[in-house]
Formats: structure tokens, sequence, C-alpha cells
């Protein structure tokens, strides 16, 4: 069977249209959850960029995989490197990116991580969307009282910075160069500014204002002509700039 849902990189499309609705991400999640029912721990990590459709569907998966009595650990916004380590970190069944990378905010998508942190192989894409197009996932009945448990991870990004930071050498010296690093106003936001300080850099954050409909917006990775010009108007002597999930990363 050739998935007609799952792409290069998990599922994609505009928010609110076939297949980016709140009722496919329900019935999606209530696929993954049939899928994994025999597992004896059953819990899912779900993290997001700053979309404004994030919301909407971080609720959808989640009421679908509660629906199946898989618990739900909620990063809220991160980087999908995060996800992918935290899933490992916390030995989650699965992990769960909502984002649509470097595209506009009118797109989303989701992305499954397997519990090593690696993405889904072709055969497990497959056959969840099996289950969802067979609706295969209402032979799952759940009793009230196994119905699954949400709970925030609040310390999720200070665990993955310190991940970061366990990485750097005790003998590390701070380099003199001046830094232009552009956020794409997407989830780095939220964690470049607290590594960059701890680190004691001489760094300038641009585009690291999200507000649900300027992520990748003229800036980021996929528009580097904002960061190569301040880098040119600060001096500076080099610039990075991400893109909204903060998978990929181009310097100038």
């Amino acid at each position: 069977m050739m998935s007609t849902l799952f792409g290069t990189d998990g599922i994609r499309g505009l928010a609110n249209q076939y297949p980016m609705t709140a009722e496919v991400a329900f019935n999606l999640a209530r696929s993954v959850g049939y899928y994994f029912q025999d597992k004896k721990a059953k819990n899912v990590l779900i993290g997001r960029d700053t979309r404004l459709s994030g919301d909407m569907l971080e609720a959808a998966l989640i009421a679908g995989f509660c629906a199946t009595g898989m618990n739900v650990l909620k990063a809220g916004i991160i980087t999908t490197p995060a996800l992918a380590y935290l899933t490992k970190y916390f030995h989650t069944t699965i992990g769960i990116v909502i984002s649509a990378s470097h595209n506009h905010y009118r797109d989303n998508g989701i992305k499954f991580f397997q519990e090593n942190g690696m993405k889904f192989d072709n055969a497990q894409e497959n056959e969840i969307e099996r289950i969802l197009i067979q609706e295969e996932y209402r032979k799952l009945s759940i009793p009230g009282e196994m119905i699954g448990r949400v709970t925030s991870l609040d310390e999720s990004g200070h665990i993955y910075l310190q991940h970061i930071l366990d990485f750097i050498p005790k003998g590390f010296t701070k380099p003199e160069f001046k830094m232009i690093i552009d956020c794409a106003n997407g989830a780095s936001s939220f964690i470049v500014k607290e590594l960059f300080d701890h680190l004691k850099m001489n760094y300038q954050v641009i585009y690291n204002t999200p507000n649900g409909i300027n992520i990748n917006q003229n800036c980021g990775s996929t528009s580097i002509a904002a960061l190569q010009t301040k880098v040119i108007e600060s001096r500076a002597d080099l610039g990075f700039a991400y893109d909204g999930d903060a998978d990929r990363v181009l310097a100038v």
C-alpha cells in the first residue's frame, strides 16, 4: 500500500482543510492508539511550533490519544530536534511535532517519532494510514476509568537546553564573534536567547516575536535577505537563520 497521507516528513497541508483538520487529527490519534494498543506503557509526547493552528491540532490529537487510553505529555512550543531528544529522554512510546517546518503559517503538519527519537518508517506510516482509512480504530473501546491523562511538561525546554550545554567542552573558550540570530518567529524564539545568554555570547536576536501568523514571514532560512542586511548593517561576523521548527539552519 502506498501512503497517500504521509509525505516525506509526516502529514502536511493547509490548516483547517483536509487532511489538516481537527477531525482527521482526532481520528489519526485514535489510529495510532489502536496501533500501539498492545504496549503495556502507552504515552505520547506532543510539541508544536508557533502557528495559529497549532492549538487546534494539539487539542484534537490529545483528545484522540486519551480516548484510546494513551497518556499525553505536553511539551508546548518547542523545536523539532528538542522533541526528538525528549521523546527518548522521557521514554515515551512516540513523539509528535505539530509543524509545517519552513512553510507559511497557513500550512501545518504532524511529524511522528519513534521511542528512540528516530522518525517513523514507511511500514509504520502505511499501517497507521490503513487503520485510519478503514476506520479500524473504532474497534477499540476504552472504559471511562482507563482513558489517558494529560500532563504539561513545563521543564521540557530547560532539559533540552542542558542537553545542549552538556556537549560543550569544559575548556570552551568563548569566541569573540558578533552574531545575528534569525529565529523565523518560530519555535527557536523560546530557547536561543536563554542559550546564548548562558554562554555570554556577543549576539543579537531578530524575528523572535511570534504571533501565530508571522512564522517564516520574510525571515528565517527560506528568506535570508533580512539576515544578510542585518549582518552587514551591524558589522557582525556571521549570522544564522532557523526555519519555523528549527530543524534546519543557514549561515551567512
